[in-house]
């Protein structure tokens, strides 16, 4: 579990994409519904989050085409932040994403002690 976790926050980007633009406006919470996928995992997992319009969450972990884990929990928006709230052993475990892009199939950000995190959205598989 803890795999799912780190994976919200240590997801390495590549810097010119975290660049901000001036006054950003506040997230669009429906803009975040769908599946996305973590790039640039070093562990060479293939970690999914699937965001629901209700504000859930589901994040899968998956190796060697295996489902190892998966965590349930929610999300929410507050301005440009995103907060992720996955039940961990029965504990409830927040990471806080400040997202600087979210459009054309992509969210980048940064997660607590300034880790990248990059999403490229999923087409229906």
């Amino acid at each position: 579990m803890r795999a799912i976790l780190a994976c919200a926050t240590i997801v390495g980007a590549a810097g010119w994409l975290a660049a901000e633009e001036p006054n950003p406006p506040p997230l669009d919470p429906a803009k975040l519904v769908g599946r996305w996928e973590a790039k640039g995992d070093p562990a060479k997992r293939r970690v999914v989050f699937e965001f629901a319009a209700e504000g859930k969450l589901v994040v899968r972990v998956t190796r060697n085409g295996e489902e190892s884990s998966k965590a349930e929990g929610t999300y929410r928006v507050d301005g440009r932040k995103l907060t992720l709230t996955l039940k961990v052993v029965g504990v409830d475990n927040d990471r806080v994403v400040d997202v600087s892009r979210l459009g054309d199939g992509m969210l980048v950000g940064t997660g607590e002690k300034g880790r990248p995190l990059l999403l490229a959205r999923l087409k229906d598989e």
